[in-house]
């Protein structure tokens, strides 16, 4: 059973929060909620939830404020926010999860799975200092990126990565190095975090880097052959997308 706490100086949206997750009633528990942060801080002080729902934009203690008050504890956190597309962007890069206002069920549910992949918590100082970095410089895009395994965050440059492949309600990244790395990340969640970075879905299981593109063979429905040796096929639906993607390169 998560423990949570639902942090949001809109007391409306703290009570809508609240009774949304009560529909999971069975995987959730919520142990105190406030519509003022700096009550919700003493709280925090004092107490450690697995999980905290936590507004951003907060008049006198902003979430992110709030955060680097409280003691090194270590929980997963939440953000709900009605932020625009870089902010939103910065969640991504640096693997925190967010729900954006007007909050769907739907969303409810995928983030808690996101929370419940992950064997350990992530490591919260680590990659708020990510988050705080980018949402300074909103336009530039980050070096490395934040990925979600079981154990906690793995910072990886996204130069890197070869290829992604879906495995179920995880993704696999194939690097370079060799190496391979399972993400709590479905492969939709993947594209939407590596989109700016000009990476293409060619299957709907497999996103691939054009710059480790060594040849596309029209025969056999289509397919792509990767530096590393691996074959790719090319959904037909997708097919003209990626030729188009390509021509622009």
């Amino acid at each position: 059973m998560i423990k949570a706490v639902l942090v949001d100086d809109e007391l409306h949206c703290v009570e809508s929060l609240a009774l949304q997750l009560k529909k999971f009633n069975d995987r959730i528990k919520i142990e105190a909620q406030f519509s003022n942060p700096f009550k919700a801080l003493e709280y925090l002080t004092e107490n450690t939830p697995d999980l905290l729902f936590l507004d951003v934009e907060m008049p006198g203690l902003n979430g992110f404020d709030l955060l680097n008050k409280l003691p090194k504890a270590e929980m997963a956190v939440v953000f709900t926010t009605a932020y625009d597309e870089y902010a939103v962007k910065a969640f991504r890069f640096s693997a925190f999860d967010y729900l954006l206002k007007p909050i769907a069920d739907e969303d409810i549910e995928a983030c808690l799975k996101n929370v419940e992949k992950q064997k350990n918590k992530p490591p919260l100082y680590d990659h708020l200092d990510r988050l705080m970095e980018f949402i300074s410089s909103p336009k530039v895009l980050p070096n490395k990126i934040g990925l979600p395994t079981g154990e906690g965050i793995e910072f990886v440059s996204y130069k890197e990565i070869i290829r992604v492949e879906s495995d179920s309600n995880y993704s696999i990244v194939f690097f370079t190095s060799g190496n391979k790395l399972i993400v709590c990340r479905t492969l939709k969640e993947m594209e939407q975090l590596l989109n700016d970075f000009n990476f293409v879905r060619v299957h709907h299981s497999h996103i691939i880097n054009p710059e480790y593109l060594q040849r596309f063979v029209r025969q056999d429905g289509g397919y792509v052959v990767m530096t590393d040796g691996s074959v790719i096929s090319v959904s037909r639906s997708r097919k003209d997308d990626f030729l188009n993607k390509m021509s622009n390169l």
